[in-house]
């Protein structure tokens, strides 16, 4: 079953991670394929963040891989942020409180790597004193974005390379062409996405009595100003 054929949360965040390396060590580039779904919209609206980034001339596929996951979650988070922030303001003054059942935000995590993904899980150690930097940055961005929204949940899972063909061909772009860069969907749809989820972020975020600074994301309102292609 498809991760977005669920009812599970008012807003789901899944990320496709892949990287990969021409030589181990060599030419290397890593991609995240982030799938944004506003199930509080009638019909639900989906929108992808497709990432790529080349990751230097002699790096490692373990290093190549880490990054992909980095990329991605830094996309989640800088969504997160921006409507954090924006539900910040807007709320501020109408002191509403709402409880919900639900989490209201989910957050999928999906690698062909096995490593990384139980490394991410606990079962495995990072001993690799290369990789343990990356990992501890991955640890601390889903920390970020679990401490952004009160009700939440993260959950990590293997795939096999097969259901990860997006990913793999995003690291290959960036191999290919040496260079980073990003595209999403329709900025229409990323407008009225962030509508929706700022209402619920705001019922979750008073219910708990979480309160946070106002942290305006640049990245995200570029990409809406922009024709879908953001370089990075």
């Amino acid at each position: 079953q498809h991760p977005f054929n669920n009812n599970a949360a008012r807003f789901c965040l899944t990320i496709y991670f892949d990287g990969g390396s021409r030589g181990n060590p060599g030419v290397a580039g890593c991609g995240a394929e982030v799938i944004a779904v506003n199930n509080a919209m009638n019909p639900p609206i989906t929108t992808k963040y497709l990432i790529r980034e080349y990751c230097g001339d002699r790096e490692t596929n373990n290093y190549a891989e880490y990054n992909g996951l980095i990329a991605g979650l830094k996309q989640a988070r800088t969504l997160i942020s921006e409507l954090v922030g924006a539900d910040t303001s807007s709320s501020s003054s109408t002191g509403t409180s709402v409880s919900v059942s639900k989490p209201v935000l989910k957050l999928q995590i999906y690698g062909d790597s096995n490593l990384i993904i139980q490394q991410l899980k606990g079962n495995w150690k990072c001993k690799h004193e290369g990789l343990k930097p990356l990992y501890h940055q991955c640890q601390r961005l889903i920390a970020d974005i679990k401490n952004k929204v009160a009700n939440s949940e993260v959950s990590y899972d293997h795939v096999y390379r097969e259901q990860n063909k997006v990913a793999d061909q995003l690291a290959n772009e960036a191999m290919d062409q040496r260079r980073s860069w990003i595209t999403t969907s329709d900025a229409d749809n990323v407008r009225t996405a962030r509508v929706g989820v700022v209402k619920l972020l705001k019922t979750s975020r008073h219910a708990d009595g979480v309160t946070a600074a106002r942290k305006t994301s640049r990245e995200v309102i570029d990409l809406l100003e922009s024709d879908g292609s953001h370089s990075c």
